[in-house]
């Protein structure tokens, strides 16, 4: 495990983690999963990926008992594209998504939501704003029935410029898009 980038304690008092593993100079990264009880002892150990620079940023664990993941792979669209999976108490993928454009997307952050579904922060790139932009995806509960509620792509604008910043000089306002998708 050459990177532990989410740490979560369990329903049974264990620990959950995610990251990347076994990265190499030439990039080759998997999304690793590692559970161990509250001695510490490891319960199981998985990896998940295509080999190219996948890892997990984020992991939580569900309410029923498995855990959902964000992170990114390389795999996707184009570049890095946001990844969230969704494994059973046991670390076999119930799901995966991948969501991204032709620019580096990550998946950040995810939670659960109040519906069932989940939501993922993180950030997509090249989506004719410039830049990066912070994104969330909702993700329905029923995933094969309608897999994404919206994407919103979040970003500064500043009416002075015109333009899109990050900055704070000026007076900016957050807008939003919204991308609906085709059921």
């Amino acid at each position: 495990m050459n990177g532990g980038l989410a740490l979560e304690t369990t329903a049974d008092g264990g620990f959950i983690r995610t990251g990347q593993h076994r990265c190499s100079r030439a990039g080759s990264c998997l999304l690793y999963v590692y559970k161990v009880n509250a001695c510490g002892d490891p319960e199981w150990f998985k990896t998940y990926g295509s080999g190219g620079e996948d890892g997990g940023k984020w992991i939580e664990q569900t309410a029923d008992g498995g855990y959902v993941i964000s992170g990114l792979t390389f795999f996707g669209a184009g570049n890095y594209d946001n990844w969230l999976l969704k494994l059973d108490a046991t670390g076999n993928i119930q799901w995966n998504q991948i969501y991204g454009g032709g620019g580096n997307d990550y998946g950040l952050y995810v939670n659960t939501t109040s519906d069932g579904g989940y939501i993922m922060s993180g950030f997509f790139e090249g989506l004719g704003y410039g830049g990066s932009d912070v994104s969330l995806v909702k993700v329905d509960a029923r995933l094969s029935d309608h897999p994404i509620v919206c994407i919103l792509i979040f970003f500064l604008y500043c009416p002075q410029t015109g333009r899109r910043t990050h900055r704070s000089k000026c007076k900016c306002y957050h807008l939003f898009s919204i991308a609906p998708h085709d059921s």
